[in-house]
């Protein structure tokens, strides 16, 4: 089914075929949605594209990107190991930038938690974030200095910021062209720009195929491919200094079994037995082989790309 009718927000294309069609596997909000490929630059899409006010049915309170600040944690290996993630997560900036300190913006920063870990070891940190409840929790629970809202609602000064970066936001926004003009914008001629997102060509995708974890319709309005994004970042006058995978594996893998296992046919004890499984350590330990060779070849569901103001478009 090829639909001409509709435009590619990346490239203006109305060259789409239909890739998928499905509804929300997360929390299971009523509505049917289609997935659609680019045939000019890669992006997969999702339509219909839900407005602001639509899509906040399907961003609940007990949504996965909304968690409790790490010191109420209940469990201590839970709260050690949440730690650990956000202490990579630094390690990578400050490795792959070159910078220790700065200001930072965290667009989606949904509970604040990688801000913090950024402003308790000097960064100046400032947050986004759309959702209410999550902005609240930042603000309100962390004292950090996030605006409630989206990013074109914002006012900050040009070339202000240092590091920007979008931990699993990126796929979520309905015009990444806008975004990238915003971030270009108040982005140091130095800074450097982080965005980790799913990857359409890692081998999860092939596996799971319409249960892949990063199709997550309708929260995810466009996925990448490494070339896609490079393709969009380049006409925005950004380029790819890094490209890494490090982040997100397992949990990714666990989610598009739940998805798959949703659609199966095997009973309700089957189906618990089975994710007990694949939430143990035991399968954890199981699939580090896989996860670690996935990510040397940046084939794992998400990747982090470093990306900077291209020298020849500089002002």
């Amino acid at each position: 089914m090829k639909v001409e009718s509709m435009k590619c927000k990346c490239c203006n294309s109305e060259n789409l075929n239909l890739l998928y069609e499905g509804n929300d596997r997360l929390h299971n909000v009523q509505g049917e949605f289609s997935l659609f490929t680019c045939l000019d630059c890669g992006v997969v899409s999702v339509r219909p594209l839900l407005s602001s006010g639509e899509i906040n049915q399907y961003y609940p309170e007990n949504y996965i990107s909304y968690p409790v600040p790490i010191g109420k944690e209940k469990l201590t290996i839970k709260r050690l190991d949440r730690q650990f993630g956000v202490f990579k997560r630094r390690k990578k900036i400050e490795r792959y930038t070159g910078k220790r300190h700065g200001k930072i913006l965290d667009v989606g920063c949904a509970t604040g938690v990688f801000l913090k870990e950024m402003q308790n070891h000097g960064w100046e940190a400032y947050g986004v974030e759309p959702s209410v409840y999550a902005a609240g929790v930042a603000v309100d629970q962390l004292g950090l200095d996030v605006f409630k809202g989206y990013l074109n609602e914002t006012k900050f000064k040009e070339h202000f910021f240092d590091v920007i970066t979008l931990w699993d936001v990126f796929e979520h926004l309905p015009d990444p062209v806008e975004t990238l003009q915003i971030i270009k914008r108040i982005l140091k001629q130095d800074g450097k720009l982080v965005i980790t997102m799913p990857n359409t060509d890692s081998w999860e995708r092939k596996i799971f195929k319409q249960y892949w974890a990063g199709w997550d319709v309708p929260r995810h309005c466009h996925i990448f491919s490494p070339t896609a994004i490079k393709m969009l970042l380049t006409t925005q006058g950004l380029h790819i200094e890094r490209l890494i995978s490090f982040t997100g594996m397992l949990g990714a893998i666990r989610i598009s079994l739940d998805f798959w296992l949703q659609a199966s046919r095997f009973s309700k004890k089957s189906r618990q037995l089975m994710k007990n499984v694949y939430y143990s350590s035991i399968f954890r330990l199981l699939l580090y082989p896989y996860i670690l060779v996935s990510t040397m070849l940046n084939k794992s569901t998400s990747m982090t790309i470093f990306a900077s103001h291209d020298a020849s478009s500089r002002t």
